[in-house]
């Protein structure tokens, strides 16, 4: 089982290297497609591969997939915040421009609101499929944008939360 274990988890930084490598030479659009692509359908080709070419026992190749996955499907649903400055740390940041005087929580308020994170994530949306801007600037989800929603929505009620929007 140790050998699952670690393998799952050397795959896991061997797609990581090769994301942080793609992602520094080319702008990737689609992140979130290209994430599924590199964390699931690469590694998934290769399992399949070493499990058919080798002399690894099945369950052995099958729990170190299973690790990967694990570590990916966790990885994926977390890229999103991972690559944004959260809140917290955008008040911190923040903060520590002003360290002598402080600011009012009217201060922190229009300095947060200066932030595009709005925009920002507006035009990942749009990059990755989600959803489309249309000419008269409203915003719609897509298809794949729908089904993402439903999946979170249905995340967060397994997890007790309420819906964001509601």
């Amino acid at each position: 089982m140790f050998w699952a274990v670690t393998s799952g988890i050397g795959a896991f930084a061997v797609v990581l290297g090769v994301q942080l490598v793609i992602w520094r030479l080319v702008r990737v659009r689609r992140e979130v497609l290209w994430l599924f692509a590199l964390y699931l359908g690469l590694p998934g080709v290769a399992f399949a591969a070493i499990w058919l070419l080798s002399t690894i026992p099945a369950g052995q190749s099958i729990a170190a997939a299973l690790v990967l996955f694990s570590l990916s499907a966790a990885f994926i649903q977390t890229y999103p915040a991972l690559r944004e400055i959260p809140p917290t740390l955008r008040i911190l940041l923040l903060l520590e421009q002003h360290p002598d005087e402080g600011l009012s929580d009217v201060e922190i308020e229009n300095g947060l609101q200066r932030d595009s994170l709005f925009v920002a994530k507006i035009t990942d949306l749009v990059n990755d499929g989600f959803v489309v801007q249309k000419a008269d600037g409203e915003v719609e989800l897509t298809k794949s944008g729908r089904v993402l929603a439903e999946t979170f929505r249905i995340y967060r009620k397994l997890l007790g939360r309420s819906d964001v929007a509601g």
